[in-house]
């Protein structure tokens, strides 16, 4: 997903979160408002009639009730009057279609002789009810109830949500025009051509000028023969893994003795802070490790591993990433390991296996690596056999998915941001 999308998105986000905000604030405030006029007019009507009808309700007329309801009624709105026992006198015609079942509010305003009020569904339809008491000379004598329809709230609350979509749809898409003129004006052609620059760059960072030395004029330099060529560079670090690394090769030739004498891993290691008691010690580690290793699966004229301890410039590197069949990154616990991404780097021709510590950073990116747990030694044994036996087909489509990766996140510039930009049609950059 490209950065200009994501903004564009960020934005549409932020518009919408607000906007629905206020929305929802205007839609309960409007709603509100409608309840208060539905209910002042529920009164007006209730307060209204219920002075005109208290003499006939006194009397027990309806008849009389009938001719002072009958004008009054409305489809919107039904008028109703009860004995003092709850039980309907008169309804409006309207409502007498459909009269609703008794009341609690009803029979409730008798009792106490105060207002009740309230929605209630009514036949499968909402309505805001007011019940108003008829006194008589000393206690209720009946009661009159107003049925406002609710339908107008449901249809002013859409009416505001309509409203407010298609604000969000005009807004966002405003927003949105201006913010992709300005991103591509002001960073993606600048950006873009910073990202081509950076991505050719990256590119010559390792490779630039390397040695012409052959797998077979390498070999030889090490005095050393071998069908099949591993190799590992790091400082000799207590994060690294070399002590265990180098247990993996012995269960590895162990396991699959057929690779004895066909198979070198060649380590190069850096010393460092040797000023330090604890790497000291742990340099003595790798030291007596390799010495059991060799000593235990190594015969008279051939070591399994070959241990290169001193400094080593990249021109020296360089022959070893791009002639070896696999590169063993197995640190303990790292962060990004730049090493797995240099060997990815040097193989232009698509070739070698990457076995990659699950517990590096580069572990997750470059994912078509064999990803290995390196406290688990024969886990990284079936990785060497893997690498080695793994067909040339599935080599090179790993290989190259891993070169798309490091070429797209670059450790030399801006990392991911331009490496999306750098994805950018130059002519759409152009015309911007």
């Amino acid at each position: 997903m490209s950065v200009t999308t994501r903004l564009i998105g960020a934005i549409w986000l932020s518009t919408l979160i607000v906007i629905a905000a206020f929305a929802v604030f205007q839609v309960e405030a409007e709603r509100r408002a409608l309840i208060t006029d539905l209910e002042n007019r529920a009164v007006l009507v209730g307060e209204g009639r219920k002075e005109a009808v208290e003499p006939a309700v006194a009397r027990g007329s309806t008849s009389g009730i009938e001719r002072l309801l009958k004008k009054f009624g409305r489809p919107y709105r039904g008028i109703a009057v009860y004995d003092k026992f709850a039980s309907p006198m008169v309804m409006t015609p309207d409502l007498a279609l459909e009269p609703p079942a008794p009341l609690p509010e009803v029979s409730g305003a008798i009792t106490s002789g105060e207002v009740a009020k309230g929605f209630k569904d009514i036949h499968g339809k909402r309505k805001f009810v007011y019940v108003t008491p008829i006194q008589g000379e000393d206690k209720p004598i009946g009661a009159l109830a107003v049925f406002m329809d609710t339908a107008h709230l449901d249809a002013a609350e859409w009416e505001l949500w309509q409203y407010n979509g298609i604000r969000f749809l005009v807004l966002a898409l405003v927003i949105s025009l201006i913010t992709g003129v300005i991103v591509r004006i002001t960073i993606t052609r600048p950006m873009s051509k910073m990202a081509t620059a950076a991505g050719r760059r990256a590119a010559a960072e390792f490779l630039e000028d390397p040695p012409a030395a052959s797998r077979k004029e390498m070999l030889d330099g090490l005095g050393v023969a071998a069908e099949f060529l591993g190799v590992g560079m790091e400082r000799v670090d207590y994060t690294k893994g070399l002590p265990e690394r180098f247990r993996a090769l012995q269960r590895f030739f162990e396991r699959y003795p057929e690779y004895r004498e066909r198979l070198v891993f060649v380590q190069l290691g850096a010393p460092s802070q040797t000023h330090i008691k604890r790497y000291r010690d742990l340099q003595l580690e790798v030291e007596q490790t390799l010495e059991a290793v060799n000593r235990a699966v190594g015969r008279r004229t051939w070591r399994p591993i070959v241990y290169l301890e001193r400094h080593h410039e990249r021109r020296d590197i360089w022959p070893f990433y791009r002639h070896a069949d696999f590169c063993m990154v197995t640190a303990l616990h790292d962060g990004m390991n730049l090493v797995a991404k240099e060997f990815v780097s040097v193989r232009d021709d698509d070739d070698g296996v990457l076995i990659l510590s699950r517990f590096t950073g580069a572990a997750r990116e470059l994912r078509d690596a064999l990803l290995v747990n390196p406290y688990d030694l024969d886990e990284m044994a079936e990785a060497i056999r893997a690498a080695v036996e793994m067909p040339a087909e599935e080599r090179t489509l790993r290989m190259t998915r891993m070169r798309q990766v490091v070429r797209e996140h670059n450790i030399y510039w801006a990392g991911l941001l331009l490496s999306e930009l750098s994805r950018i049609p130059a002519e759409m950059a152009g015309a911007a």
